[in-house]
C-alpha cells in the first residue's frame, strides 16, 4: 500500500498529516491513524483500490458546478460565484436578490462570474431555477466601543411584564446608578467570571440559578462592573447525572433547565405552593446547606419541582399560557425535536435502557421517523412538559440580562460557547448529518496537558455544513447570543481546524482536521453585529501560525492569562500586553491565584492520580521559581512591593491585570473572593469535586466582604482612569508602610 497515496487522500480530505506542537516542533500522523480517520470520514483507505475510489468521489465532489445552498462572502467587495464552479457556467445568468431589507436587485452575472457588492446581512439569490443565501458579513465584529446597554426608564421598556415577571408577586430589578463614563474611544472595561452553578441566594435549592445570578449581577454593576460571564448553559440531560460538567451538553441550542427560577417568572406563592404540593421543601433546604453539590440529589428535586409546576401550569390555564404558546411556535421544530428526544431519552432511561440514542430501537433513533411522531403523541404531556422547562429558563435568562441592562452594564450578560456536544444527546440526534460519528473532539499533547485530550465530545462535520447552510452551526450561535451581550468561544482554534481523535484510541492518536474556517468566521462576525454583541475566542493551547491575527482583523478578542504569559523566564511586563484581548488572572481550568502560589493544583494532581509523588516534588519546584518571576513581575510594576504574602501577592496580580491596555478584564470570582480552590481539575476521575464548589456567601452580599469590596474599588478605577495606577501604588504602598509601622510597635511591645 503506497503511504505517499494515503497521505494525498488525507490532504484532499482536508487532515493535516504535518504539524507543529505546542513546542514549536514537527509532528507526523501515523498511516494507521490517517486511515481510521478516513474511515470515519467516510472515505475507506484500507488498501490501494480503496484510496483509488475515495480520491475519484473527492475530486468529482469538489468539480461540481453546484452553488452551495449558503455562501459567504465580505461586504462591499464583488461576489465571485467562479470561486464554486466554472466561470461559464454562470456568466451571462440573469439573477434576482431579494436583499435582507426586502428591496430587490437584478441584473446579469458578469463575464467575469461576479455578482455586485452588496451590505452585510443575508439575502436571497434566485439564479439558474435555483434558490440559494447569501450571507455577507461586516469586515468586522462590532468594536468594544460602539457596544452599550440602553439606559432603561422602565422595566417594560424591551420586554412585556408577562415575558419578565408576575407584576403582582415580583419585585423588578434594582436599579442601578450609572458609574462614571469610560473612554469610549480606548475603553478598558472590566467585569466579573463566575460558575453559575456556584452561587447562593435565599432561593437557591442546592444549586445557582438565574435568581442568584440577578442578585449578583446588582451587587457588581453598584461596583462598577460592566459584565457578567458565565459558565456555560447549555441544556443538560437530567438522567445523565455522571454528565453535569457544563463544557458536556446534550444541545447548545437549548438551556440547563437546572439554572430556572421559577419564583422570578412564576411568583413565589406558585413556587411555594408546589412546593408543598410535592413535599419537597425540607429536601431542597438540606440541599441548599450542602458546601458542595449534589448533582443527583438536585436533578431529582428539582425535576419533581419543574413537574408540579407544569402539572400546576396546564391546570391553571393561566395568565402566562399565552406567552408560552407564543414561544413553542417561536421555536418551531428545533424546539419541537429537542423535546421530543428528552422525552425518549427519559423513557429509555426509566426502563433500563441507555440514554444514548445511537443504542436506541432504529425506529428512535432520528426525529423525523414515524416511531417518534407516534411516540410524541402518546406522551404529549411529557413532550409539554419539555417545552415548559424550557420556557421558564429562557424566561428567566431574559430576565437575568434585563436586570443587567436596568443596572446599566454597558455588556451585560456574556455566555460561554462549548467546543462540542455529548456524542448521543439531543443535538446529534435532531442534526445527525452535521455531526462527525465515530470521532472525539480534544486537544494534543501540550505545556499544561502533557498527554493530550480526549473530551469525549462530537464535533460538526465540515462537509455536513456546507451541505446544509451551515444550519447547526447558525442555531448555535444565535442560541448563544439570544440573552448575553457578548459570548466567550471556548478552543476557538476550532474554527480552523479540530483536534480529532477516533474512539477507542488515546488522545495522542489523533489529527487535525480543516475546518471552513472563512465561512465560520464571516457567519461568526455577521451574526455578531446582528446582534451588536462582542465576541471572545479562548485561544490558549497549540494555536496555528496566523490565527491570533485573523482574529484580531475581524475584531474577535483573544485572551491572555496571567499565569500563561511569560518568556525567557519572565513575565510579560502590565504595559506590553496587547490591547484587544480579554485578560485574566485565571480560568476555570486553572488554579486559582492563590492555589497557584501555594501549589494546590500539583498537590490535588497527586491526590487524583494525574502525576505521581516524585513528578510533584519537580512541579513545585518549578513553581517555586515561577513564583518568584511573577511576585518580581507584578511589583516591578508597582504592585506591592514590598510585601510577598498570599493575600498581597494576589491583590498585586488582580492589579497587575486592571492595569493592562487591554480592552476588557474578566476577573474570577474565585480570585476575587480569595479563593484557594478551583472550580475543576481537568483529567480523569471524580475525586476532585469538579463543577461541585458552592459560595458560603449569598451573591446579593458576597462582594460587601471589606477585602472583595476593596478590590473591586481598586480594579474600577484602574480601568476608568489609567492614570489611577499610580494612586493605587501609592495607596498600597501606604498600606504597606503602615503595616510595617505596626509589626515595629508590636516587636517593640
Amino acid at each position: 500500500m503506497s503511504d505517499a497515496a494515503l497521505a494525498r487522500l488525507a490532504a484532499a480530505a482536508g487532515i493535516n498529516t504535518d504539524w507543529l506542537d505546542a513546542h514549536g516542533q514537527p509532528q507526523q500522523v501515523s498511516p494507521q491513524t490517517q486511515r481510521l480517520l478516513l474511515s470515519r470520514l467516510g472515505l475507506p483507505a484500507d488498501s490501494p483500490a480503496q484510496i483509488r475510489d475515495s480520491q475519484q468521489a473527492l475530486d468529482a465532489s469538489s468539480s461540481c458546478n453546484t452553488l452551495p445552498p449558503l455562501i459567504t462572502h465580505d461586504e462591499s467587495v464583488p461576489l465571485p460565484l467562479s470561486r464554486h464552479g466554472n466561470v461559464q457556467h454562470y456568466t451571462g445568468c440573469h439573477f434576482r436578490i431579494v436583499l435582507n431589507d426586502d428591496s430587490i436587485l437584478t441584473g446579469t452575472v458578469d463575464a467575469r462570474g461576479e455578482l455586485p457588492p452588496l451590505p452585510p446581512g443575508y439575502h436571497h439569490l434566485q439564479i439558474r431555477d435555483d434558490e440559494h443565501v447569501l450571507a455577507v458579513a461586516p469586515q468586522s465584529c462590532p468594536p468594544l466601543r460602539s457596544l452599550g446597554r440602553p439606559q432603561l426608564g422602565s422595566p417594560q421598556r424591551d420586554m412585556s411584564p408577562q415575558r419578565v415577571e408576575s407584576p403582582q408577586r415580583v419585585e423588578s430589578p434594582q436599579r442601578v446608578a450609572s458609574p462614571q463614563p469610560i473612554n469610549n474611544h480606548h475603553p478598558r472595561l472590566w467585569g466579573i467570571a463566575v460558575q453559575l452553578h456556584s452561587l447562593r441566594s435565599p432561593h437557591t435549592c442546592g444549586v445557582g440559578d438565574t435568581g442568584a445570578l440577578e442578585a449578583l449581577i446588582g451587587a457588581a454593576a453598584a461596583k462598577g462592573a460592566d459584565a457578567i460571564a458565565i459558565s456555560p448553559v447549555h441544556a443538560m440531560s437530567p438522567g445523565d447525572f455522571d454528565h453535569y460538567s457544563p463544557y458536556s451538553p446534550t444541545s447548545r441550542l437549548f438551556l440547563n433547565v437546572i439554572h430556572a427560577a421559577p419564583d422570578r417568572i412564576l411568583g413565589s406563592e406558585a413556587v411555594n405552593r408546589a412546593m408543598d404540593q410535592c413535599q419537597l421543601r425540607d429536601e431542597l433546604q438540606r440541599l441548599e446547606s450542602l458546601s458542595t453539590i449534589d448533582w443527583m440529589a438536585v436533578f431529582h428535586a428539582r425535576n419533581r419541582l419543574l413537574r408540579q409546576l407544569h402539572d400546576n401550569f396546564v391546570a391553571a390555564h393561566g395568565p402566562f399560557a399565552d406567552d408560552f404558546r407564543a414561544f413553542v411556535a417561536a421555536g418551531g421544530s428545533i424546539l419541537q425535536d429537542h423535546c421530543r428526544f428528552e422525552a425518549v431519552h427519559g423513557y429509555m432511561r426509566r426502563t433500563g435502557h441507555s440514554g444514548d440514542w445511537r443504542s436506541w430501537p432504529a425506529g428512535l433513533r432520528h426525529p423525523g421517523y414515524s416511531s417518534v411522531q407516534m411516540f410524541a403523541a402518546e406522551h404529549a404531556h411529557e413532550v409539554s412538559f419539555h417545552a415548559f422547562v424550557q420556557w421558564l429558563t429562557a424566561r428567566s435568562f431574559e430576565r437575568a440580562e434585563h436586570a443587567a441592562t436596568y443596572a446599566g452594564m454597558r455588556m451585560g450578560l456574556i455566555s460561554d460557547l462549548a467546543v462540542g456536544v455529548a456524542s448521543g444527546g439531543s443535538e446529534t440526534w435532531s442534526r445527525p448529518e452535521e455531526f462527525l460519528a465515530g470521532l472525539c473532539v480534544g486537544a494534543p499533547p501540550d505545556i499544561v496537558n502533557t498527554q493530550g485530550q480526549n473530551w469525549h465530545l462530537s464535533a460538526f462535520s465540515p462537509t455536513g455544513l456546507r451541505r446544509h447552510g451551515f444550519r447547526s452551526y447558525l442555531e448555535m450561535l444565535r442560541a448563544s447570543l439570544a440573552f448575553s451581550g457578548g459570548v466567550r468561544v471556548d478552543h476557538v482554534m476550532g474554527l480552523q481546524r479540530q483536534w480529532l481523535v477516533p474512539d477507542g484510541c488515546a488522545s495522542t492518536e489523533g489529527a487535525y482536521l480543516n475546518y471552513p474556517m472563512e465561512d465560520l468566521l464571516r457567519l461568526l462576525t455577521l451574526e455578531a453585529w446582528r446582534h451588536q454583541a462582542l465576541v471572545i475566542g479562548e485561544d490558549l493551547g497549540t494555536v496555528p501560525e496566523g490565527f491570533r491575527e485573523e482574529l484580531a482583523s475581524r475584531n474577535i478578542l483573544g485572551m491572555r492569562v496571567l499565569q500563561f504569559e511569560h518568556e525567557n523566564q519572565t513575565f510579560i511586563p502590565a504595559e506590553r500586553w496587547p490591547r484587544a484581548v480579554m485578560a485574566t488572572t485565571t480560568t476555570h481550568d486553572l488554579p486559582t491565584t492563590k492555589g497557584w502560589f501555594l501549589g494546590r493544583d500539583i498537590d490535588w494532581r497527586v491526590k487524583a492520580g494525574h502525576c505521581t509523588p516524585d513528578d510533584a516534588v519537580a512541579a513545585h519546584q518549578q513553581r517555586r521559581r515561577e513564583n518568584l518571576a511573577l511576585i518580581s513581575a507584578v511589583h516591578h510594576n508597582g504592585n506591592g512591593k514590598g510585601n510577598n504574602s498570599v493575600d498581597s501577592t494576589l491583590d498585586a496580580c488582580l492589579r497587575f491585570v486592571a492595569s493592562t491596555p487591554s480592552c476588557l478584564a474578566l476577573l474570577p470570582l474565585e480570585d476575587l473572593m480569595g479563593s484557594v480552590e478551583q472550580p475543576n481539575l481537568p483529567g480523569p476521575g471524580n475525586i476532585h469535586p469538579n463543577w461541585r464548589r458552592r459560595w458560603d456567601a449569598d451573591a446579593a452580599s458576597m462582594l460587601s466582604r471589606p477585602e472583595v469590596s476593596a478590590r473591586l474599588a481598586m480594579i474600577d478605577a484602574l480601568r476608568r482612569d489609567p492614570n489611577a495606577r499610580l494612586m493605587s501604588v501609592a495607596a498600597a504602598q501606604n498600606q504597606e508602610n503602615g503595616q510595617a509601622q505596626a509589626q515595629a510597635r508590636g516587636a517593640a511591645s
